[in-house]
């Protein structure tokens, strides 16, 4: 089942690949956008001064705010994974202490 891409994850991916390359159709392919969706959220990332346009060589380019932002999310994404796994681990460790998974309450995190 596809999960649907929160705004924060699609505009990680656009300014990634922006960071590489910067022409509309590379950002559109790279950050798996339809041509409606990637003018849209350009829009928005060029207003938030995340990309800018430069004229002279025709494509979008990241700024420093662009950098920073996707610095941040990088690391946003690393704690968020670590804590997924370490909540697992210890999901798995309070089943064990109630013993079999199929007499054992079920925990949701």
């Amino acid at each position: 089942m596809y999960k649907q891409r929160k705004r924060g994850d699609i505009i990680a991916a656009m300014l990634s690949v922006a960071r590489v390359h910067g022409k509309k159709t590379y950002i559109m392919h790279g950050a798996n956008l339809s041509y409606k969706l990637l003018s849209r959220y350009l829009d928005d990332v060029v207003k938030l001064g995340l990309l800018e346009f430069s004229v002279d060589s025709n494509v979008f380019e990241l700024t420093d705010k662009g950098e920073k932002y996707l610095k941040h999310y990088n690391e946003y994404v690393d704690l968020r994974d670590t804590l997924g796994t370490l909540l697992r681990k210890r999901k798995a460790r309070l089943a064990r202490i109630l013993g079999s998974r199929e007499n054992s309450m079920q925990f949701r995190t």
